[in-house]
C-alpha cells in the first residue's frame, strides 16, 4: 500500500527555505509533539531534503537526522 501525501517537497518549497523556517522545523523535530507518526516523518524527510540542497542552512541540525 502506498501512502498518499499532500505534502510534497519539491525544488520550489526548498528554493524559498530560509533560516527561520529552518529553525521553527528543527524545533518542532526537537520537540517531537506529533499527533501521527506519519507528521514527523514528513518534516525528517523535509529536513534530509534541505540538507542535501541547502547544506549551509542546516549544519547546525544534522543531529536531528539521527533521531
Amino acid at each position: 500500500m502506498r501512502s498518499k501525501s499532500n505534502n510534497k517537497i519539491n525544488a520550489e518549497l526548498l528554493h524559498f527555505f530560509n533560516k527561520e523556517c529552518l529553525f521553527e522545523l528543527a524545533k518542532r523535530l526537537e520537540e517531537g509533539k506529533y499527533a501521527k507518526t506519519l507528521d514527523f516523518l514528513e518534516n525528517w524527510d523535509l529536513l534530509r531534503a534541505l540538507v542535501t540542497n541547502k547544506p549551509e542552512l542546516t549544519f547546525d541540525y544534522m543531529h536531528l537526522l539521527d533521531k
